[in-house]
């Protein structure tokens, strides 16, 4: 189906992890050939469709000054669409972060239990768990640092979330000194290092 862009709800917008480089290919890619790959949606109120995958094809689109988008219907509730797209989306591996994101919007917004996202997800009650403790462990400014792309995922847990546990202020406080530009994993595992 053909749907405007301002048609579109992107509200799960920020449950993935900022990819400038991917981003950069991807319009590229769409530039020459065009949208290859629809959209994935489902119906939101009146004449809003909730986009569930496909947020980086959106941004390009619209970068690009493209008017619609080619998108795929899931005609099911909000919460199902959800984790259905989440286990249909094969194009890379999300970050613990990013299924902890969509975990927390599942069990906080739609009120879902961790024992149904396991089962629905095909993973265990521990998993879910985990998952949701990274994010809920992990402060709000940091998170948002990950998702800018300013700090790597995997930094985040390998490295901030110990910082984090052992004292909040001043993982906030790091990750604010670092900036715009950001760290790399390694440059991010030498400063928890000489912190510790």
């Amino acid at each position: 189906m053909k749907l405007e862009l301002h048609q579109l709800d992107e509200k799960y917008a920020d449950l993935r992890v900022h990819d400038a480089t991917r981003e950069q290919r991807l319009a590229a890619s769409i530039a020459e050939h065009g949208q290859q790959t629809p959209v994935v949606v489902t119906a939101g109120a009146g004449e809003r469709f909730i986009l569930l995958d496909g947020h980086v094809r959106v941004r390009v689109l619209r970068a690009l000054g493209r008017d619609d988008v080619d998108a795929v219907l899931l005609e099911l509730p909000e919460a199902e669409a959800l984790v259905v797209s989440h286990r249909l989306d094969n194009t890379r591996t999300r970050s613990a972060l990013e299924e902890g994101w969509m975990l927390r919007v599942l069990v906080d917004e739609h009120g879902l239990r961790q024992s149904d996202l396991a089962a629905k997800l095909d993973r265990s009650e521990s998993w879910v768990s985990r998952r949701l403790g990274l994010v809920r462990m992990l402060p709000a400014s940091v998170q948002e640092a990950v998702q800018k792309g300013r700090v790597a995922a995997q930094a985040a847990q390998k490295w901030l979330l110990p910082l984090s546990r052992d004292n909040r202020e001043q993982c906030v406080r790091l990750v604010e000194n670092l900036g715009r530009r950001g760290a790399s994993v390694r440059e991010l595992g030498r400063l928890y290092r000489g912190w510790r």
